[in-house]
């Protein structure tokens, strides 16, 4: 059987304001846990890397086929649906130009049982219409999974 990897949140250490996101993280057959974990790994990453180049690419339909569409979080006292969470990326894309990452940085995943984490880091530009300010930074990401299926 198949197993299919959700994030279970992503968080952003500086400005991105996304909250938390659950990504579609691929899929693993099971075998060997060494060759299992191996497969889940690659997954993983590949699932960070399509949903940074689709950020980029202002790609939000692809983007949001990452995320699950099951999406809730709960923070404080509020609840962001996966529609809210749409629209928060819709409107952070619609107010930024010249998006671009270099230098991306993607850890070896920590994977244990069925929960796996991950950390990102990146150099991040892009102008900010509304302020007409440049971003310059250095960001850092962290994602969280839990295996279904």
């Amino acid at each position: 059987m198949k197993r299919l990897f959700t994030i279970l949140g992503l968080i952003l250490a500086i400005h991105l304001l996304y909250g938390t996101v659950p990504l579609c993280a691929g899929e693993g057959e099971p075998s060997s846990s060494n060759v299992t974990q191996e497969k889940d790994s690659v997954a993983i990453k590949k699932a960070v890397e399509t949903y940074l180049q689709c950020f980029v690419g202002r790609d939000i339909n692809s983007m949001m086929d990452q995320v699950s569409k099951n999406y809730t979080i709960k923070s404080d006292n509020s609840v962001t649906t996966y529609d809210e969470f749409r629209a928060d990326i819709e409107s952070q894309l619609e107010r930024m130009i010249d998006i671009s990452i270099s230098d991306l940085n993607i850890e070896e995943p920590n994977i244990s049982n069925d929960k796996a984490s991950i950390q990102v880091k990146f150099n991040f530009k892009a102008q900010n219409l509304n302020t007409l300010s440049y971003i310059n930074e250095v960001r850092r990401m962290r994602f969280f999974f839990i295996k279904e299926g």
